[in-house]
């Protein structure tokens, strides 16, 4: 890909926010990755408590990643083919 044509895939990628109707600072999936990875967070301190993994909140005890995935996420679930914003 040449430098012109990944400009112009940034450029475009900037303009499919889909909430405005004008150019973001940071290209979509980077606005949306952003946003669904601090809903993640605060789902898991609304069910978990502010632990840390710098902090001795949590006592030691690791999390099972695919069973919090499973509580967590909305696979399998009524939300699954419910379209959300982040």
């Amino acid at each position: 890909m040449s430098a012109d044509e990944m400009q112009g895939v940034v450029h475009g990628l900037a303009f499919g926010f889909q909430i405005v109707n004008m150019a973001v600072s940071r290209p979509a999936p980077v606005m949306i990755a952003s946003r669904m990875a601090q809903r993640g967070r605060s789902n898991y301190i609304a069910m978990y408590g502010d632990e840390s993994e710098n902090s001795d909140n949590g006592g030691g005890v690791e999390k099972d990643i695919a069973k919090l995935n499973n509580q967590l996420g909305y696979m399998s679930k009524e939300l699954e083919d419910v379209r959300f914003n982040a």
